[in-house]
């Protein structure tokens, strides 16, 4: 997923994060394979720990600097501070 298109979330800019949309071009840039995709959103919620934000749950994985998390066919990252523990345990 590297190599993914990352839209920065211009409607959110007060909690700065980037989505790419499965099998969507995204910034530019050609979607990975539907299947990386899906592999990538499938790891994310089976290695991932649970956390709310504005009142809802959802799964998150820290991994190389981001927090990640999907929504549908969405999947977003925000960069983490270096200090952060990697909370899913990769």
């Amino acid at each position: 997923m590297a190599t993914a298109g990352w839209q920065f979330a211009t409607t959110m800019p007060e909690i700065p994060h980037e989505y790419t949309v499965r099998g969507k071009r995204t910034a530019g840039i050609e979607p990975p394979p539907v299947e990386m995709h899906d592999a990538f959103a499938a790891h994310i919620r089976e290695h991932g720990y649970e956390g709310t934000f504005y009142g809802r749950m959802y799964v998150y994985l820290q991994l190389d600097g981001f927090k990640y998390w999907v929504l549908g066919d969405v999947i977003n990252r925000e960069r983490i501070s270096d200090g952060a523990a990697n909370a899913s345990g990769l």
